[in-house]
Protein backbone atom coordinates (compact mmCIF):
# COMPACT_ATOMS: atom_id res chain seq x y z
CA UNK A 1 0.00 0.00 0.00
CA UNK A 2 2.98 2.35 0.53
CA UNK A 3 3.54 2.48 -3.23
CA UNK A 4 0.15 4.19 -3.61
CA UNK A 5 1.47 7.20 -1.73
CA UNK A 6 4.91 7.29 -3.35
CA UNK A 7 5.67 10.35 -5.46
CA UNK A 8 8.60 8.76 -7.32
CA UNK A 9 10.06 5.34 -7.89
CA UNK A 10 12.74 3.60 -9.86
CA UNK A 11 15.60 1.18 -9.79
CA UNK A 12 18.04 -0.91 -11.80
CA UNK A 13 16.80 -2.86 -14.83
CA UNK A 14 20.04 -4.59 -15.88
CA UNK A 15 18.42 -7.71 -17.33
CA UNK A 16 15.29 -6.12 -18.80
CA UNK A 17 16.64 -5.57 -22.32
CA UNK A 18 18.07 -9.10 -22.39
CA UNK A 19 14.77 -10.52 -21.12
CA UNK A 20 12.96 -8.74 -23.97
CA UNK A 21 15.32 -10.35 -26.52
CA UNK A 22 18.10 -7.75 -26.76
CA UNK A 23 21.77 -7.73 -25.84
CA UNK A 24 22.72 -7.68 -22.16
CA UNK A 25 22.54 -4.00 -21.21
CA UNK A 26 22.87 -2.16 -17.90
CA UNK A 27 19.90 0.11 -17.24
CA UNK A 28 18.26 2.33 -14.64
CA UNK A 29 14.87 3.98 -14.68
CA UNK A 30 12.60 6.20 -12.66
CA UNK A 31 9.20 7.83 -12.81
CA UNK A 32 7.33 10.61 -11.04
CA UNK A 33 3.65 10.71 -10.15
CA UNK A 34 2.78 14.21 -11.35
CA UNK A 35 -0.69 14.12 -9.78
CA UNK A 36 0.81 13.17 -6.42
CA UNK A 37 3.43 15.90 -6.64
CA UNK A 38 0.71 18.41 -7.53
CA UNK A 39 -1.23 17.41 -4.41
CA UNK A 40 1.86 18.02 -2.28
CA UNK A 41 2.61 21.44 -3.72
CA UNK A 42 1.07 24.09 -1.55
CA UNK A 43 0.31 26.88 -4.00
CA UNK A 44 -0.69 30.18 -2.39
CA UNK A 45 -4.26 31.11 -3.08
CA UNK A 46 -4.92 33.93 -5.50
CA UNK A 47 -6.91 35.76 -2.84
CA UNK A 48 -4.91 38.60 -1.38
CA UNK A 49 -5.84 40.05 1.99
CA UNK A 50 -4.64 42.65 4.40
CA UNK A 51 -2.67 45.86 4.12
CA UNK A 52 1.09 46.26 4.19
CA UNK A 53 2.18 49.63 5.63
CA UNK A 54 5.73 50.94 5.36
CA UNK A 55 7.73 54.12 5.17
CA UNK A 56 10.83 55.39 3.45
CA UNK A 57 11.50 57.82 6.31
CA UNK A 58 13.24 56.95 9.57
CA UNK A 59 11.34 59.64 11.48
CA UNK A 60 7.95 58.14 10.47
CA UNK A 61 8.46 54.61 11.86
CA UNK A 62 6.66 55.43 15.13
CA UNK A 63 3.81 57.04 13.18
CA UNK A 64 3.14 53.97 11.03
CA UNK A 65 3.33 51.73 14.12
CA UNK A 66 0.64 53.80 15.84
CA UNK A 67 -1.50 53.73 12.69
CA UNK A 68 -1.04 49.98 12.28
CA UNK A 69 -1.98 49.33 15.92
CA UNK A 70 -5.17 51.33 15.48
CA UNK A 71 -6.10 49.77 12.12
CA UNK A 72 -5.58 46.21 13.39
CA UNK A 73 -8.95 46.52 15.11
CA UNK A 74 -10.69 46.19 11.73
CA UNK A 75 -8.13 44.91 9.20
CA UNK A 76 -5.22 42.50 8.87
CA UNK A 77 -2.13 44.73 8.89
CA UNK A 78 1.50 43.98 8.00
CA UNK A 79 4.16 46.53 8.95
CA UNK A 80 7.54 47.27 7.38
CA UNK A 81 9.72 47.57 10.46
CA UNK A 82 12.41 49.75 8.91
CA UNK A 83 12.61 52.46 6.28
CA UNK A 84 13.18 51.01 2.80
CA UNK A 85 12.84 52.06 -0.78
CA UNK A 86 9.52 51.62 -2.54
CA UNK A 87 10.62 48.53 -4.48
CA UNK A 88 11.58 46.72 -1.25
CA UNK A 89 8.23 47.53 0.35
CA UNK A 90 6.38 46.25 -2.74
CA UNK A 91 8.37 43.00 -2.68
CA UNK A 92 7.54 42.50 1.00
CA UNK A 93 3.85 43.20 0.45
CA UNK A 94 3.77 40.78 -2.47
CA UNK A 95 5.59 38.08 -0.49
CA UNK A 96 3.01 38.47 2.31
CA UNK A 97 0.19 38.24 -0.27
CA UNK A 98 -1.22 41.57 0.94
CA UNK A 99 -4.05 43.16 -1.01
CA UNK A 100 -2.75 46.72 -0.55
CA UNK A 101 0.69 48.23 -0.14
CA UNK A 102 0.72 51.67 1.51
CA UNK A 103 3.99 53.59 1.79
CA UNK A 104 4.61 56.93 3.42
CA UNK A 105 7.18 58.80 1.30
CA UNK A 106 8.69 62.26 1.75
CA UNK A 107 6.68 64.00 -0.99
CA UNK A 108 3.47 62.38 0.23
CA UNK A 109 4.23 63.44 3.80
CA UNK A 110 4.58 67.06 2.64
CA UNK A 111 1.24 66.85 0.77
CA UNK A 112 -0.62 65.00 3.53
CA UNK A 113 -1.12 61.96 1.27
CA UNK A 114 0.03 58.35 1.22
CA UNK A 115 1.09 56.21 -1.75
CA UNK A 116 -1.19 53.15 -2.05
CA UNK A 117 -1.17 50.30 -4.55
CA UNK A 118 -3.99 47.77 -4.88
CA UNK A 119 -1.91 44.67 -5.62
CA UNK A 120 -4.91 42.69 -6.87
CA UNK A 121 -5.92 45.21 -9.52
CA UNK A 122 -2.47 46.83 -9.99
CA UNK A 123 -3.89 50.33 -9.41
CA UNK A 124 -1.83 53.06 -7.73
CA UNK A 125 -3.22 56.12 -5.97
CA UNK A 126 -2.18 58.87 -3.54
CA UNK A 127 -5.21 59.61 -1.40
CA UNK A 128 -5.23 62.09 1.46
CA UNK A 129 -3.81 60.21 4.43
CA UNK A 130 -6.73 60.98 6.75
CA UNK A 131 -9.33 59.90 4.17
CA UNK A 132 -7.45 56.68 3.42
CA UNK A 133 -7.04 55.94 7.13
CA UNK A 134 -10.77 56.46 7.72
CA UNK A 135 -11.72 54.23 4.76
CA UNK A 136 -9.58 51.41 6.20
CA UNK A 137 -11.05 52.00 9.63
CA UNK A 138 -14.62 51.86 8.27
CA UNK A 139 -13.87 48.82 6.11
CA UNK A 140 -14.66 50.63 2.88
CA UNK A 141 -11.14 50.47 1.41
CA UNK A 142 -12.05 47.35 -0.60
CA UNK A 143 -14.91 49.22 -2.28
CA UNK A 144 -12.68 51.78 -3.97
Amino acid sequence: IGAQSAIAGGGRYDHLVEYLGGKPTFAVGFAFGIERIWELVNMPSGDRSGIYIGTMLENQIDHIFRCASWLRRTEKIFVGYEPKNLKSHLKNADRLNAKFCAVLCESELENGTIWVKDLSRQIESTPKFREWFESVEKGTINEK
